[in-house]
Parts: structure tokens; sequence; C-alpha cells
């Protein structure tokens, strides 16, 4: 509310409610959209936590990049 007080040109023009309006109302637009994109990756979200826990991400390609040039194996794993 104080920013758009805060504009002198809207301040001149007696426009701080109406500006004020539109200003909420792009909060609320862009909350709607962002709870709007959440809910359609939530499932897939979920899924690729539970699936490849953040110790995955560091150690698979590391070690899939070790076994690849030879200088780990399937004996030095275990």
């Amino acid at each position: 509310m104080e920013y758009i007080e805060g504009i002198e040109g809207i301040k001149a023009f007696g426009r701080v409610g109406t500006s004020y309006e539109k200003y909420a109302k792009a909060i609320l637009d862009y909350k709607k959209f962002v709870v709007k994109w959440l809910s359609s990756t939530w499932i897939t979200m979920k899924m690729t936590f539970a699936l490849f826990p953040s110790t995955l991400l560091g150690t698979l390609p590391v070690g899939l990049y070790l076994t690849m040039h030879g200088q780990l194996t399937i004996l030095d794993v275990n």
C-alpha cells in the first residue's frame, strides 16, 4: 500500500485507490499462476525426490564417469 501511495504521479491525479486495486489484482493473479503451475508439477516433483535422492545427484555421475574410463569396476564398489 505504501508503494502505491508513495508515487507522486499517482497522488497528483488522485488515483491511489485505483492503482492499489490494480497492484493487488496483479499480485493475486501471480499467486493463482504459481499455485496452478506448482499443482501441475506436484506429482512429478514428488516422484523425482523419491526416486533420485540428492546423494545420487553427485555420486551417480561420478561413478558412471569413473566406470566408463576404467578407473572403477563393480568389484571395487563392494
